[in-house]
């Protein structure tokens, strides 16, 4: 099997240490191929994301440690991309004379609170919780509706490998009374964007980053069995911010993944994309 983890970041973005000590763990742990993705630049300034100007030195530090380590692993450069309309995505001007080994798209922006400024769902939950009141009066499942709605935009687009923790909002959406999983309405709107994923050919991220904390993937592992049987192609990440997370979760993942029908996950490889056997 192939050891792989291509969704982690570093100081150029909301990393908690350098890029080369994140791959100085990555070769301790016994990864075969491992990937940087800094978060893109926004259209507005923010505390988490790479910065414009920095982007020359994030590329220059990904090619000396790429030659640096070349005799120990595989290192690749991405950017996670977030999808907010015309205002950031994939295919936007800034990204069109930059090379990069894969794209990652996520959303974590979904429309804007009146006043002007993009709805932050991962934000504080002071934040999260205005957003709801002013966009979706409140309603968790409208919200929910809107951030697959989000997903599917962005992967219609295309520009991207693979889709991010797919359904994330669903551990905030938890909090809220009457909000399920189980739901009907909600594994509809799962299998919806689901079969988005599919139509385009695109990948699907496992993400393991709340394994160990959380006991659970985005997606959660109880849809596994129905991306298996979508056929659709998967990568396992950790989403790692900490040096001492890079592995967080993906063995016991990968065994999740085994007892639900997973033969193979997709992982970038000699500079591909290919199988490997679980």
């Amino acid at each position: 099997m192939i050891f792989s983890n291509l969704h982690t970041h570093c100081w150029f973005c909301d990393g908690h240490a350098s890029m080369e000590e994140f791959l100085r763990f990555a070769i301790a742990k016994g990864f075969d191929s491992y990937g940087i993705s800094s978060h893109a630049p926004l259209p507005f300034d923010t505390k988490w994301t790479l910065k414009k100007d920095d982007y020359d030195d994030y590329r220059r530090e990904h090619l000396r440690l790429k030659e640096k380590y070349a005799d120990k692993i595989q290192f690749y450069v991405a950017l996670e991309i977030d999808y907010l309309g015309d205002f950031s995505n994939a295919k936007n001007e800034y990204f069109k004379d930059k090379t990069f080994d894969y794209i990652i798209g996520s959303v974590h922006y979904v429309d804007k609170i009146p006043g002007g400024r993009f709805w932050n769902i991962f934000g504080t939950q002071e934040v999260f919780q205005e957003g709801l009141d002013n966009i979706f009066d409140g309603d968790i499942k409208a919200a929910m509706l809107r951030y697959f709605e989000c997903e599917k935009e962005m992967i219609k687009l295309g520009g991207i490998d693979f889709i991010a923790h797919s359904d994330k909002l669903a551990s905030r959406a938890s909090k809220y009374e009457g909000f399920s999983i189980n739901e009907t309405w909600y594994k509809n709107a799962f299998g919806d964007m689901l079969q988005c994923v599919k139509d385009h050919n695109l990948k699907l991220e496992i993400n393991t980053k709340s394994v160990e904390e959380k006991g659970t993937s985005s997606p959660h592992p109880q849809f596994y069995p129905l991306i298996r049987e979508m056929q659709i192609p998967v990568v396992v990440n950790t989403d790692a911010h900490n040096p001492d997370n890079v592995d967080s979760g993906l063995r016991k993942t990968y065994q999740l993944l085994k007892q639900a029908g997973f033969k193979s996950i997709n992982v970038f490889y000699d500079n591909k994309w290919q199988e490997t056997e679980l």
